[in-house]
């Protein structure tokens, strides 16, 4: 990580783009289940890195909340 940066290097290549690269235009899809999470779904869902996810598919069976 370069502190004076703020962000993680993989070589040269900023993190999220070395990821782009890795994948090699694949699709990331991110299965979040939130079964009686509405208290943290919200937190949850935001630390999603959506630079280099292209889809959330949220599941919920029948929650309480």
């Amino acid at each position: 990580m370069d502190k004076d940066k703020g962000s993680m290097e993989v070589g040269s290549l900023p993190l999220t783009r070395f990821y782009k690269e890795m994948v090699n235009g694949k699709k990331i899809i991110v299965v979040l289940p939130a079964y009686n999470a509405a208290l943290t779904l919200e937190a949850t869902y935001n630390e999603i890195p959506f630079d280099i996810v292209d889809e959330v598919v949220l599941v919920d069976d029948a929650s309480s909340d």
